[in-house]
């Protein structure tokens, strides 16, 4: 399992990516909130892995800090970006860091680059390790020793160069260090050594060779200048390393970062299309939105003036002919209905709980007005368990059954807003 500490000064961020991180096996060893804890922690907990906020408060921000963490301890960085800014970009890629998460974060992304960049990881530990364990055989085998005067005439080669270049020792004698070198590469080994002089006295060259022992391989060559109390040159020395198995990682190492950039631009262009469509998204809805309450209000309109010009006036004119007090008290009881369709109350009900009923709503109306279960049925020549039904359906819609909160009292409201 591999240790990550995760680097962001937003705790919500961190903490939903440490749980993101945990669901998937991945052990996160510690979360910092600012460059400097981050470097700090990097040398308690020396994590496998970083993942870094670029944007971070504090004298460093998260590109410095991953810096400083790369040059102290070698950990690995992965950035957390929501920037595709140039300048920031350009600061990032001289850290070297192994990988990039996109904020907001996906799922696929975050998997897939910190597989990569655990896997770049190891192949850069590894190339340490290699070379570590190289410098440890240099101590007991001979490398590749090489003396040549100024005009590249071999004065002394070693028995590791003989067996690598399969040539006798006076055939050598006879040879410039230039025969060693493929012929593609002479003129540019003229120019190495002829810069070397008072001022810079080491250089490093390099160059594949076909050896009779390993077949294609990579040599280094680790060149210094002797100078004479003139700073003339007076003879060359020639160190020679093989680096085919770093030679071998770093091309490794090249075709991954390349593999992440063009993976970076693709994910870019993707949240470009993606918020572009959002955006086009919100405008359709912001605009059916507008049709809505278009409609809504020519509808309330229209219903508001139905009653007044063309119901109530008749209902004016048929309470004038009628002598019987109760087909006057229903009368009245039509006449206060009309009244609550063009007030506030039936349209608020409609509005404030959309799943009523029309029935529900008349019932709702009723109920405001103080009428009781029975009274209620007889208008409406249902009978009282139907009302005590509607009043229950009501209650449930309206979020308050089971409580004791009386319902002719919590519908008074909505007659005044």
């Amino acid at each position: 399992m591999s240790g990550l500490l995760i680097v962001d000064d937003e705790a919500i961020i961190a903490t939903d990516l440490e749980d993101r991180l945990a669901s998937n096996g991945y052990e996160v060893v510690g979360i910092a909130t600012s460059g400097e804890k981050a470097v700090r922690l990097t040398a308690d907990l020396r994590p496998d892995l970083v993942i870094m906020d670029i944007v971070m408060p504090g004298r460093l921000d998260g590109i410095a800090a991953a810096a400083a963490i790369r040059e102290q301890y070698s950990t690995p960085v992965v950035f957390l970006t929501a920037h595709s800014d140039e300048e920031f970009m350009d600061r990032a890629k001289a850290v070297g860091p192994l990988g990039y998460i996109l904020k907001p974060f996906n799922e696929a992304q975050i998997y897939a680059t910190l597989e990569i960049a655990l896997h770049n990881s190891l192949l850069e530990r590894q190339l340490r390790e290699s070379e570590a364990r190289y410098r440890a055989i240099v101590d007991q085998v001979e490398d590749l020793i090489c003396r040549f005067d100024p005009d590249l005439q071999l004065r002394f080669c070693n028995q590791a160069t003989r067996q690598m270049f399969a040539s006798s020792a006076a055939d050598l004698a006879r040879a410039r260090f230039t025969d060693l070198l493929p012929d593609d590469k002479v003129d540019a080994f003229r120019r190495c050594t002829a810069g070397l002089g008072p001022e810079r006295q080491t250089a490093l060259f390099e160059h594949a060779v076909d050896s009779t022992q390993s077949g294609r391989c990579w040599l280094q060559w680790s060149l210094r200048v002797l100078l004479d109390e003139a700073g003339r040159p007076t003879e060359y020395q020639a160190v020679g390393r093989d680096i085919t198995v770093r030679m071998g990682i770093e091309d490794t190492l090249r075709k991954s970062n390349r593999a992440l950039e063009q993976q970076l631009e693709v994910d870019n262009r993707d949240l470009a299309a993606k918020n572009a469509q959002l955006a086009e998204l919100e405008t359709t809805l912001k605009v059916l939105m507008r049709y809505k309450e278009a409609d809504r209000d020519s509808v309330q309109q229209s219903v508001i003036s139905n009653v007044q010009g063309l119901i109530l006036p008749f209902v004016e004119r048929v309470r004038q002919c009628l002598n019987d007090p109760n087909a006057l008290a229903y009368l009245e009881v039509v006449e206060s209905g009309l009244a609550d369709i063009v007030s506030p109350f039936m349209r608020r009900m409609a509005s404030t709980f959309a799943n009523l009923t029309p029935a529900e709503i008349r019932v709702s109306h009723f109920i405001k007005q103080g009428l009781t279960t029975k009274e209620i049925a007889d208008l409406l020549n249902l009978s009282t368990r139907t009302i005590e039904a509607y009043r229950n359906s009501i209650r449930k819609k309206m979020g308050i059954a089971n409580r004791k909160v009386n319902l002719r009292s919590y519908l008074q409201p909505f007659e005044e807003f």
